[in-house]
C-alpha cells in the first residue's frame, strides 16, 4: 500500500474511532495499532485537554485570552488549571496578573503531592537553583511574554497566526511549538484567531510533522524542510484528505500538521521502528 493511502486510511479510521465512541459502540476499531496505542484526534479540538479547555477554561472569551492560553499550555493539566481558576490567580487581563499570588497558589498545590503538569512536552528553561518550576515559569516565561502583550494583540486583530506565533516564540523559554499550541487554542475562540487569514495556509513546523512529510515524500527522515515548502506540502495533504472524505473540509493547517505527526508515529509502529509512549485508554477523568 502506498504511504499516501496509509495516511488517508489512518486519518479516516482515527476519526471513525471518535465517532464510534460517541455512539457508544463496544468495538471502536479493528486496526491493531490504533486499538492498542494512543493517537491524537484528527481535529485537535477533540483531544481530551483541548476539549476541556474549550468547555471550561475559555468560556470567558474577553480580555487577554492569549495570556490565559499561554498559562493553559505551559501547564497543560486541567486539574491544576481548575484549581488556579478557583484561586482566581489567572485574571482576565494580563496587566492584572500577580506573579507572587500565582506562584504561591502553585506552591500550595505542589505541597499536596498531586500532579501539576502534563508530561506531553517540555517547555521550561533550565531551572534556576532553589526555585520551583512554577516560579521559573512565572518569572522567566510568563512575565516577559506579558511585556509583548500590545504586539500580540495587534497580530490577533490583524488575523495572522504566523505573526502571532513568531512574536510569542521570540520570548525567552517559548519555542515555536508552544507558541503554536497557544495560537491553535485561539482559533477555537470567537474574536481571537478563529477567522485568521492564514488558518488554512500556515502552521508551525514541528519535528514529528516534518518526519511525517519526509516519510510521505520518501525523503530521509531527518531532512530539513524550508518553511514555505513545509506549508505547501501540508496544504497538498489537506487537499488529499478532503478528497478522501468531505467531512475533513474544516481541518485547519494546524490540524493537518498534527495528523502528520501522528501518521509518523503510526508508521513507526507499522515498520517496527519504535512504539508510542502511551497505550490507548478509554476517555474519562484526568
Amino acid at each position: 500500500m502506498e504511504l499516501c493511502d496509509i495516511l488517508i486510511d489512518f486519518a479516516n479510521e482515527r476519526e471513525n474511532i471518535r465517532v464510534n465512541r460517541l455512539k457508544g459502540k463496544n468495538v471502536l476499531t479493528f486496526d491493531p495499532i490504533l486499538g492498542r496505542f494512543r493517537f491524537c484526534n484528527v481535529r485537535r479540538r477533540h483531544d481530551r485537554v483541548s476539549h476541556w479547555l474549550i468547555e471550561n477554561y475559555y468560556r470567558n472569551n474577553v480580555g487577554d485570552v492569549w495570556f490565559r492560553a499561554l498559562i493553559a499550555r505551559l501547564i497543560n493539566w486541567p486539574p491544576t488549571l481548575q484549581y488556579l481558576m478557583e484561586k482566581k490567580v489567572i485574571p482576565t487581563l494580563a496587566s492584572e496578573f500577580n506573579p507572587d499570588a500565582f506562584i504561591a497558589a502553585m506552591d500550595e498545590l505542589r505541597s499536596t503531592n498531586v500532579k501539576l503538569y502534563s508530561s506531553a512536552y517540555i517547555v521550561y528553561p533550565t531551572r534556576a537553583k532553589g526555585n520551583s518550576k512554577a516560579e521559573n515559569m512565572t518569572r522567566m516565561i510568563i512575565a516577559p511574554a506579558i511585556e509583548k502583550g500590545e504586539k500580540l494583540r495587534t497580530h490577533i486583530s490583524f488575523g495572522s497566526i504566523e505573526k502571532f506565533v513568531n512574536e510569542l516564540a521570540s520570548s525567552f523559554g517559548i519555542k515555536t511549538f508552544i507558541a503554536g499550541q497557544v495560537a491553535a487554542d485561539l482559533t477555537y475562540i470567537h474574536g481571537q484567531l478563529d477567522n485568521a487569514y492564514d488558518l488554512y495556509s500556515w502552521a508551525p513546523m514541528g519535528p514529528g510533522s516534518r518526519r511525517g512529510l519526509n516519510r510521505l515524500y520518501n525523503r530521509p527522515l531527518k531532512k530539513a524542510i524550508k518553511e514555505g515548502d513545509f506549508n505547501r506540502e501540508l496544504v497538498a495533504v489537506r487537499g488529499e484528505l478532503i478528497r478522501s472524505n468531505k467531512m475533513f473540509e474544516d481541518l485547519t493547517l494546524h490540524d493537518v500538521q498534527n495528523v502528520m505527526c501522528e501518521f509518523d508515529k503510526y508508521v513507526r509502529v507499522m515498520n517496527n521502528e519504535g512504539k508510542p509512549r502511551q497505550l490507548y485508554r478509554p476517555e474519562g477523568a484526568f
